[in-house]
């Protein structure tokens, strides 16, 4: 098999999707609300954003 997207994950990146994943708040909780208002202030968003799993509404 040829890999063509093979993603350079360090170990703590990794580590950290992985305790994300066994807290059992993957889409709700406080990750998810840092993630938010990181990502908010990334893209100048004036009234903040939402991330739900069907996509990212600013």
């Amino acid at each position: 098999m040829i890999s063509i997207a093979l993603p350079p994950l360090a170990d703590q990146p990794a580590d950290a999707v992985r305790a994300l994943v066994l807290s059992g708040s993957v889409s709700q909780g406080p990750q998810m609300a840092v993630f938010e208002c990181d990502f908010a202030a990334l893209v100048s968003a004036t009234y903040g954003c939402v991330a739900p799993a069907q996509g990212l509404i600013l």
